[in-house]
């Protein structure tokens, strides 16, 4: 019944039955309206577009930190790996050194996954990050091994090939 009574009040609508004054207010209002839509719009989509460039900072902060540990981590495997086939008389003196290298690099990455919202990105990233952590915990159990000679090359590569991909896989899904 109601939308009835609306359809039949436009029905019985006539633009001449008003002022030139009210016609000329109407023919205003309605681009004003127009432009006011678009100008909300716009600022909508300004306003989302500044929420997703922080998190783009946030992703160009992060990802060397992460590259940085890649590189150190890759310098120490294919240290480790010549301790170890050397049964510890090759890098014995520049192995600790690099350790101290990659340990830095991993606090510094630590450090930044504590001020990392995760939340705020996609469901993938925020996995990667979770199993990175734990792979990244590892390394040390590694490092025991290579000390005592208890690893095996094979073992030893793909210990640290996998924490290095992981990590490398972490800064391709940020993009």
């Amino acid at each position: 019944m109601e939308r009835a009574l609306i359809i039949g009040a436009f029905m019985n609508f006539n633009f001449k039955d008003y002022s030139i004054k009210d016609r000329i207010r109407v023919l205003v209002a309605i681009p004003v309206i127009g432009i006011l839509l678009m100008g909300g719009i716009l600022v909508f989509e300004r306003v989302q577009q500044f929420g997703q460039s922080g998190k783009l900072i946030e992703l160009i902060q992060l990802a060397p930190i992460i590259s940085n540990v890649a590189h150190e981590l890759q310098v120490e495997r294919g240290m480790s790996a010549g301790y170890v086939v050397s049964k510890k008389r090759r890098f014995a003196d520049t192995l600790p050194r690099q350790r101290q290298k990659t340990d830095q690099k991993r606090k510094q990455l630590n450090e930044a996954f504590k001020s990392f919202d995760a939340a705020k990105f996609s469901m993938a990233l925020k996995n990667k990050i979770s199993i990175l952590k734990k792979n990244i915990s590892v390394l040390d159990q590694t490092r025991r091994e290579i000390d005592e000679l208890s690893i095996k090359i094979p073992d030893l590569a793909k210990s640290y090939t996998l924490l290095i991909q992981n990590l490398l896989h972490s800064v391709e899904e940020m993009v």
